[in-house]
């Protein structure tokens, strides 16, 4: 007997934009993505947070407090993931920017070790 397949999805986000709020989104991305002037239609259709539902698969964040990608993306997305009961973990960093790699150098934390540690309790 063949043992079942079995198809485990995952969202990994480092560093993300999220949201195209102007509060808060990267004016940088709006922009090369939407366009020089997005309706609000397509800001909220391209803001992620306003998507998570109870299909959104379990979610792994890294961010550090000083991105200029303002960490309240990860915030808001972390936000919309609880209202939905969506299981999630993070790798928060006070330093690092934007775009430091698989290592942080500022910090001893290595954000795979912590999804190694948080995998297992998905099963």
């Amino acid at each position: 007997m063949k043992s079942p397949l079995i198809l485990f999805i995952l969202i990994y986000l480092t560093f993300p934009v999220i949201s195209f709020d102007p509060s808060i989104g990267h004016s940088g991305s709006a922009k090369n993505l939407l366009g020089e002037n997005p309706t609000q239609d397509m800001l909220d259709r391209f803001s992620n947070d306003k998507h998570v539902t109870s299909l959104t698969p379990p979610t792994f964040l890294v961010h550090a407090k000083n991105d200029p990608v303002k960490i309240e993306n990860s915030y808001l997305f972390i936000q919309a993931l609880e209202q939905n009961k969506i299981p999630y973990s993070t790798t928060i960093y006070e330093q690092g920017g934007h775009g430091f790699g698989m290592i942080n150098p500022t910090s001893e934390v290595r954000r795979m070790d912590e999804v190694e540690k948080w995998l297992p309790s998905l099963f």
